[in-house]
């Protein structure tokens, strides 16, 4: 899902054949990748590339055969499992990976396979099956609110003021002129009632609806792909080229929010640290002030 992988049923046979025939144990067969479109994708997600201080001094141990009693215990527990010869030491994590919540008791697993988990898997899952299940109560509104304030809504802001970060959290970046900072104040909403009344099913994405000046906008398209986009942009993440896919769909939405926003009759120019408010009053006159 986070790679917006097309699977064919053909590449599915081959890839299942792949990692059940190959000559290495299932769990490196795989995350080592392979002659397979799907493969090629899942070496993106391979565990052994995840770095914790935890990990890494796992992965020293192994190289200078330092063994503590704890993954010696493993190692025993694990021939049950038909498991008996690995040289590295990323294998290991490969199988602590997939092993998940199996009931392998034991100290060595705890300590690495808890930084296995998918915060944002389980995060777009959450908002999924609230969208999914919205009837309009009270708890439900808190939750997603939270989700459009807190992720999407500033997601689009901040990459919007990606070029100008020390704007309000309602004004929106609009142009530059001579060093001179023009931006807009923009109300931007969830748009419950279109919520409730388009719930869908469909597991490859969920529908966003917004408000912007109470304007309702086109349903927006969250694939795992662009949600994961929504949280790093949240947390500081700059978007590159490499992102060109979930990009294209933050510019559209980004697009029709700004057309709306280049109606407003009010407008803000920034330049130091002056700021002068243009007041549009009914095509007649405009109020300026802040001019000293």
């Amino acid at each position: 899902m986070i790679k917006d992988q097309f699977i064919t049923a053909r590449s599915l046979l081959d890839f299942t054949y792949q990692i059940l025939a190959s000559e290495s144990y299932l769990f490196d067969n795989l995350f080592k990748g392979g002659d397979n479109e799907i493969l090629e994708k899942i070496i993106d997600f391979d565990p052994a590339k995840i770095r914790t201080k935890e990990i890494d001094q796992f992965i020293l141990q192994f190289a200078l055969g330092i063994n503590n009693p704890e993954f010696e215990s493993f190692k025993e527990q694990i021939k049950k499992l038909g498991v008996f010869s690995i040289k590295e030491a990323e294998s290991y994590i490969r199988l602590l990976h997939l092993l998940g919540e199996a009931e392998i008791s034991n100290p060595f697993k705890e300590l690495l396979n808890f930084k296995f988990k998918d915060n944002t898997l389980d995060y777009y899952a959450k908002i999924w099956r609230l969208h999914s299940s919205f009837e309009g109560s009270v708890q439900q509104k808190q939750l997603l609110n939270k989700f459009y304030r807190e992720s999407l809504i500033s997601a689009v802001h901040k990459y919007c003021n990606r070029n100008a970060p020390n704007l309000e959290k309602d004004h929106f970046h609009l142009a530059d002129y001579h060093e001179h900072c023009v931006a807009t104040p923009v109300e931007i909403k969830p748009d419950f009632e279109r919520i409730k009344s388009s719930a869908s099913k469909k597991q490859g994405h969920f529908y966003a609806y917004l408000k912007v000046n109470d304007i309702s906008l086109d349903p927006i398209e969250i694939t795992m792909n662009f949600m994961e986009l929504l949280l790093s942009i949240k947390d500081g993440y700059r978007p590159n080229k490499h992102d060109k896919g979930a990009v294209i769909l933050l510019e559209e939405l980004l697009e029709k929010i700004l057309s709306i926003a280049n109606q407003n009759n009010t407008i803000w120019i920034f330049h130091a640290d002056r700021r002068i408010k243009l007041v549009n009053e009914g095509d007649e006159y405009y109020e300026i002030s802040g001019i000293k």
